[in-house]
């Protein structure tokens, strides 16, 4: 949420200083929406997500954010951020943070913050079925590096 793009080299640096790099497939017993978002998050902080604009609304965000709180709490985290620059492309996601509770911190306007002593509220509707932890030993890709 913060109109960043990254590069292959950009990505590789960010995998090997420690970033999480999270993938969100989604699918409903209608359809299956397929890849609709992905996260950088570094220690305690989502320094960028996106989501596709056929999925958002509908509680993944929310659920997302949730589940990251859960695992930041049991690794010792007591707050959970998120950067959030507002541009043209992100109207429609401006609102997932304070939406969850976060609240914009004094002196950084790009930066949201929440307590995670108390949880989140998961929306009923939403599962997560299957959370990865697996880092990636190798670099990213392109095709014609294969």
């Amino acid at each position: 949420m913060t109109g960043a793009r990254y590069t292959f080299e950009q990505c590789n640096h960010l995998l090997a200083t420690g970033h999480q790099f999270h993938i969100l497939h989604a699918a409903n017993r209608f359809t299956q929406y397929g890849l609709i978002g992905a996260a950088w998050v570094s220690h305690n902080c989502v320094e960028q997500f996106v989501m596709s604009c056929r999925a958002l609304g509908l509680g993944i965000e929310d659920a997302f954010l949730a589940n990251l709180s859960r695992q930041l709490a049991v690794a010792q985290w007591t707050v959970l951020q998120g950067k959030l620059i507002p541009t043209e492309a992100n109207a429609a996601c401006r609102e997932v943070y304070r939406r969850n509770g976060f609240t914009q911190l004094r002196g950084e306007p790009g930066v949201w913050s929440r307590s995670l002593l108390t949880a989140f509220e998961v929306p009923r509707h939403v599962a997560i079925t299957r959370t990865f932890g697996q880092k990636l030993s190798a670099p990213l890709q392109t095709a014609e590096d294969k």
